[in-house]
């Protein structure tokens, strides 16, 4: 058995909501949640007033109230036929003296604590009115909030259906458990890859194999408020998915748990789940305002981000092969190769998700299509087809249109909305007239994401009626949570930047939350791809259209910023420039926005006019408004000139100057400290360049990959002065990093390979081999020393 925090039942939490925390059977005091050592608990049973399976011996007692032909198994299973026993009376009802309950006693009972007492609630020590608890059960049912995604219906897309065997992902899983492996008390890894890549199904895969010794689960963001002063009283394993979404509570989470964290803990991990590592939400979560707790929660971090890349095409063709199994359908090999040049064909970075999609293109002819989208939208009509029978489609859709907009929808979330008589309630369905495949099915959306961002672009540009019924659940998805909103639209940009009814998404209210929507619109630009987008043009029209006032002001010298980037990357450096300095000359005083402007209209200049771009980045640095991370970004980079022109003693001031600032990232230190001790080495500073390296070791939040490239450093500053013969009598000198940098669970690839080349020769008693890069006056700077410039 799993061990994981999971609902009760079903429909725990609709019977829960209506009743009085009390057990149902009148007279019995038993709590239906306790409290013990400071966690929520369930200590309740379901029972079917009607019983749900027939009896075995048509004589006796079990199963007595069992009619066949009163209630479909789907009836049983309601709200309507369900009420909350402690183990005790449940027992009571249906073991030891169940023809003593009949079904019109138990309808009593029900009444009783559904209805009768429905004033002031009490439970769990809280006095919550009925209202209040239908809004909070969904948060009090999850123990302590956190589940393992599952499916009941045949949805193969959904990673939770686990329709197939993993793929492709065995080094990956072994990464997750060395992971969990790690000594640390409390330690946090983060996982990016796009959509379809596998970050859902790899964590899952990882709590399913770890289950046995650990408690894991995904944290919900409905219920992730009460996570709030967990504490692991059993080694657990936690899942984020959708990080930026929740990036603010995932900091204040990390910073809660590291804070308090005490040795007598059993070990905690947390795998987070996002799409790529951008600035805007890791900021958030690792809190790099408030520098102290910054170094704090770096300083737990597992390792550099894992990155889910496409599978080869070898992990394709298994992959196929296992849906075809799964399918109970033969494949010969030709089928197999045509299924996965298709896949590469709808998707060439070789995701599995397209691998999935394509085998089902292949088993079933009628969704074959030409395009990419055209395929995704006969998945999705296909779904939709299967509801046409159901009495209440219209409703169910609109529950999973805003479902989808918010990446996924609680029961007490649907149910605090149908009872607020606001903007779309009435177009909420009741819950107790849909099915559990119903609700499993339209609460977490229409996923997997690609499909169900496709699906709600088109119904803006369906019918009249399907547009309105878009228009208002996209405005109720905004208006109940504005950041994960925002974090769909980011999602749908990222996958169908090219969409003719993109624009739709930004015709919320901005009056909800301003903040959020001018973050939203203006940082929406950079995943449009090209500046000569016509959403770009849109965007800025939406700003332009608002009220002036600072934050209109920040948003458009931010879009600005963006476009220039754009430009930038298209290989227009001209246009990107007049783009910089714009914003330099418009953007509000004291705009960080401004600084990074200056950054990066240096970095443009620096081949052509370092003399100017030296400027650019002066102007950061002595500007008394500017963050501490510009400010050591461009003295980073003023220092790479110096370098250039021969100016070590410059180079090594500006590096000191970065090491003297208070609120950097330890990626701007690292880069100083192992920069200024190259600079150390070239003045024969030798003991100095050593001290640099040593601080990188002690330094606590620069990540173990970082602290090996030092180590080998250090180890080609020794074999470097040397002629290849003389390599093995430096063993004494060398073989302590190297031995540590092999033995690393983390490494760059390319430190791992130099240190086992290194290796090899010590052992074989030779020189270096052939090819490598041991002389001295040969650049060695790899891809991970580059210069870090620009805003990054």
């Amino acid at each position: 058995m799993v061990k994981k925090a999971i609902p009760a039942g079903e429909h725990a939490s609709l019977l829960l909501s209506a009743a009085t925390g009390l057990c149902y059977r009148p007279g019995c005091d038993q709590q239906l949640l306790v409290d013990r050592d400071g966690l929520r608990v369930v200590a309740f049973e379901i029972a079917h007033i009607r019983d749900e399976l027939p009896p075995a011996n048509p004589d006796g007692d079990l199963g007595w109230r069992y009619w066949p032909d009163d209630l479909t198994q789907d009836e049983r299973n309601r709200f309507t036929n369900l009420l909350l026993l402690c183990q005790a009376c449940h027992k009571l009802i249906d073991r030891l003296r169940p023809r003593d309950y009949p079904v019109s006693l138990l309808l009593e009972w029900k009444a009783a604590a559904e209805v009768s007492r429905s004033g002031a609630l009490a439970l769990g020590g809280a006095q919550l009115d009925l209202h209040s608890l239908m809004a909070a059960v969904g948060s009090l049912l999850l123990h302590p909030g956190f589940e393992l995604p599952a499916v009941s219906t045949p949805d193969r897309l959904s990673f939770a259906s686990r329709w197939t065997d993993i793929a492709g992902r065995h080094t990956e899983l072994s990464a997750v458990a060395d992971f969990l492996g790690t000594p640390e008390t409390v330690a946090w890894w983060i996982v990016v890859g796009p959509a379809g890549a596998g970050k859902s199904r790899l964590a899952l895969e990882a709590c399913l194999e770890s289950a046995a010794e650990w408690t894991v689960g995904f944290v919900s963001e409905a219920n992730q408020t009460q996570l709030g002063n967990f504490v692991p009283t059993a080694p657990t394993f936690l899942v984020i998915d959708y990080a930026a979404s929740r990036a603010a509570w995932l900091g204040d989470f990390l910073h809660s748990v590291i804070h308090r964290t005490d040795p007598g803990w059993p070990p905690l991990r947390l795998l987070v789940l996002e799409r790529d590592l951008s600035e805007d939400w890791f900021a958030l979560a690792v809190r790099r305002k408030f520098h102290h707790e910054s170094v704090k929660i770096l300083s737990a971090q597992y390792a550099e981000p894992l990155r889910l890349e496409g599978l080869s095409r070898e992990s394709l063709g298994h992959l196929v092969e296992l849906a075809a199994d799964a399918g109970g359908q033969h494949l010969t090999s030709t089928a197999i190769e045509h299924i996965v040049d298709r896949a590469l064909e709808l998707d060439r970075s070789g995701r599995p998700l397209f691998a999935l999609i394509a085998f089902l293109e292949h088993a079933e002819p009628r969704l074959a299509s030409g395009s990419r989208d055209g395929l995704l939208r006969l998945l999705v009509r296909r779904r939709h087809a299967q509801l046409e029978a159901h009495a209440a489609l219209a409703p169910r859709l609109f529950l999973e249109l805003v479902a989808t907009m918010l990446g996924g929808f609680s029961l007490a979330e649907m149910l605090r909305l149908r009872a607020s008589g606001g903007l779309g309630a009435s177009m909420i369905p009741d819950p107790s007239t849909m099915t559990t495949a119903d609700l499993e099915s339209a609460l977490p959306g229409l996923v997997p994401d690609i499909l169900g961002e496709l699906w709600v672009l088109d119904e803006f540009e369906g019918t009249t009626i399907r547009a309105q019924a878009a228009g208002i659940a996209r405005d109720v998805a905004w208006r109940h949570s504005p950041q994960r909103y925002a974090a769909f639209v980011q999602r749908t940009l990222r996958d169908h930047p090219g969409h003719g009814a993109i624009s739709e998404h930004f015709r919320v209210d901005p009056s909800v939350d301003e903040v959020a929507w001018f973050q939203m619109t203006a940082g929406a630009i950079p995943f449009l791809g090209t500046p000569r987008s016509p959403m770009v043009a849109e965007i800025v029209q939406l700003l332009d259209a608002q009220p002036a006032g600072a934050l209109r002001e920040e948003a458009v010298a931010e879009a600005k910023f963006a476009i220039a980037n754009l430009y930038l990357n298209l290989g227009d450096p001209s246009t990107a420039m007049a783009g910089y300095s714009s914003v330099i000359a418009t953007a509000p005083a004291g705009s960080e926005v401004r600084w990074k402007a200056h950054t990066n209209r240096g970095v443009v200049l620096q081949s052509r006019r370092p003399d100017l771009a030296e400027e650019d980045w002066t102007a950061v640095i002595n500007a008394p408004d500017a963050s501490d991370e510009s400010r050591a970004c461009c003295l980073n980079n003023r220092a790479d000139i110096r370098v250039e022109e021969g100016n070590h003693p410059a180079a090594v001031d500006d590096r000191t100057r970065v090491l003297g600032l208070h609120e950097t990232s330890f990626n701007r230190r690292y880069i100083a400290l192992a920069r200024r001790a190259e600079s150390y080495l070239h003045l024969r500073q030798f003991e100095s360049a050593i001290l640099d390296i040593e601080a990188i070791l002690a330094t606590d939040d620069i990540v173990l990959e970082q602290k090996m490239a030092a180590r080998l450093r250090r180890v080609e500053w020794i074999v470097g002065g040397h002629a290849a013969n003389e390599i093995s009598d430096l063993a004494p000198l060398i073989r302590p990093d190297l031995q540590v940098i092999v033995e690393s669970r983390r490494n760059f690839d390319t430190v791992e390979r130099r240190a086992r080349e290194l290796v090899r020769s010590l052992n074989s008693g030779e020189g270096e081999p052939s090819g490598s890069d041991a002389d001295p006056n040969r650049p060695r700077r790899q891809p991970y020393f580059a210069p870090v410039r620009g805003p990054n």
